[in-house]
């Protein structure tokens, strides 16, 4: 009976430890974004920026989502821009952080890290995600176009 009760006792553990390692695993686990950008100049920069774009829009809104960081160390932001399009609603996630501050001129990794439409329900957070190649592409015409406009993105 004793032997019975250390297997036991062993397998529970074990199907313990493997649920918590799964699932910080899931957790912690971070996800490609679908395309990198660099924009020339700061975050603040950006920011303007895309106000500016979604003010042209008649249904355009954007909101900053996560905050990481300080104003006076420079901090990274998550934001997201929601566009109407025809019929559909289509959302854009950002990851938006700062180049090495010392560098001059001052520049911005910008990572689309989702693109969805909410109507058609396509699109997500990887590259090989259903419909996500028309959403890229409209981002790309779209919303790149007018900032390459004031040449700052690349």
């Amino acid at each position: 009976m004793g032997k019975v009760l250390t297997i036991i006792c062993f397998v529970v553990i074990l199907i313990a430890v493997g649920v918590v390692v799964h699932f910080v695993g899931g957790v912690s686990r971070q996800t490609p974004p679908i395309q990198n950008y660099e924009y020339q100049g700061s975050i603040n920069e950006l920011v303007e920026d895309i106000s500016n774009y979604t003010k042209l829009k008649s249904n355009g809104k954007y909101f900053i989502t996560d905050t990481v960081g300080n104003i006076h160390e420079d901090y990274a932001i998550r934001l997201t821009i929601e566009l109407k399009v025809g019929n559909d609603t289509i959302e854009y996630e950002l990851k938006i952080e700062p180049q090495n501050k010392a560098v001059m001129p001052i520049k911005t990794n910008v990572y689309l890290t989702m693109a969805y439409n909410k109507t058609t329900v396509s699109g997500g957070y990887q590259a090989e995600s259903p419909g996500i190649k028309p959403l890229v592409d409209f981002f790309n015409s779209d919303f790149l176009s007018s900032l390459k406009k004031l040449h700052k993105v690349e």
